[in-house]
């Protein structure tokens, strides 16, 4: 991790790319990693006692822990690289622990039955938001069957958090920073891509999915949002991240982020100016809400204009994380996006 030297072509560009690289590992990966780990051990343990003792208070100490869990989940979220990308028909964590919405028909033929692999295709009755359905969306949460299978689920979700956790070793690390090019194969070019495709996540599928405006829909569908069983930690996690977006563009606690990296190029002072200008807009539209208490399944099916505004500020966004910030680094686009930026 103290692979930093700039006597190497990591820096011919003007920008050390291995310090950069560095400081995703250290500061952003690695730490988001291991508090995601912690939150969702936790919560696991706190299901074993639901398991024990199915009651109220049980319950809701599981739920407050999956709370935790799904805010952590933001930040681990964005970056599913290196081990937590996709690997033969295993898909990146996200996909594997984070697929919303869920099937509730799929979920209860798997409780009915009792018979289950949750190492399938059906990513959508598995993970986090299956967790989510089965402690806060279900009418009777204490019925054996489903409590058994929520322990099963919440087992596999440790599992695979630990497995990623395990495989972030000393000679994973120095590979990925010493892979620090701009092809579509380098290290650079692969935080680079799962960083806009996750702000794509935001804004294409967390806001824009349940107002309708994807295509083929016709229109709103509240129920789309995600975690849309915990009711307001939909919005709060929205919030959450975006400040993870942000935290990562400018570089954790001050360190080197892409706006390090733009101050290096020709053009990279004006880009970083509007980019923080449109960041301010969208903060000024999150303002707007209370976060804590409003629920943004309800907010979509009231047509609340905030969460329009929130689109289309986030739209115009776009142009400058995805369009402007490629060209100007010189990495180029390498995921499927039909967004027409």
């Amino acid at each position: 991790m103290s692979a930093c030297s700039s006597s190497d072509d990591s820096t011919k560009d003007g920008f050390d790319r291995k310090a950069f690289l560095n400081e995703a590992v250290v500061s952003v990966i690695l730490p988001s990693i291991e508090t995601f780990y912690d939150d969702v051990l936790t919560l696991d343990q706190h299901i074993q006692t639901l398991v024990e003792n199915p009651n109220e208070s049980s319950l809701v100490v599981a739920q407050n822990s999956w709370k935790t869990a799904y805010l952590s989940w933001q930040a681990v979220s964005i970056l599913t690289i290196g081990p937590a990308s996709t690997e033969g028909l295993r898909k990146s964590l996200f996909e594997e622990m984070g697929t919303f919405p869920v099937s509730e028909e799929k979920i209860e033929q798997r409780i009915e039955s009792g018979s289950y692999n949750l190492s399938d295709f059906d990513r959508d009755a598995r993970g986090l938001f299956t967790i989510e359905y089965l402690l806060f969306g279900k009418p009777n949460p204490f019925d054996q069957k489903s409590i058994t299978f929520l322990k099963a689920v919440s087992a596999d979700a440790l599992s695979r958090i630990e497995e990623v956790k395990t495989a972030w070793n000393d000679q994973q690390i120095t590979d990925f920073i010493e892979n620090n090019g701009t092809d579509a194969g380098s290290s650079t070019s692969e935080y680079y891509n799962e960083y806009v495709k996750s702000f794509e996540v935001l804004k294409n599928f967390k806001i824009g999915l349940p107002l309708g405006l994807r295509p083929g829909q016709t229109q709103a569908e509240p129920k789309l949002v995600e975690a849309f069983y915990s009711k307001s930690m939909s919005l709060k996690g929205a919030k959450y991240h975006f400040e993870q977006i942000k935290t990562i563009w400018l570089g954790p606690e001050n360190g080197i982020g892409f706006k390090g990296y733009l101050r290096t190029v020709s053009g990279g002072v004006a880009l970083i100016e509007s980019t923080e200008n449109q960041f301010a807009v969208v903060d000024s539209v999150f303002s707007r809400f209370i976060v804590e208490t409003e629920i943004l399944s309800e907010l979509v099916a009231e047509n609340d204009e905030r969460v329009i505004s929130l689109h289309t500020e986030l739209q115009r966004l776009t142009r400058y994380l995805k369009s402007e910030l490629s060209s100007l680094i010189g990495i180029a686009i390498t995921y499927s996006s039909s967004d027409g930026d």
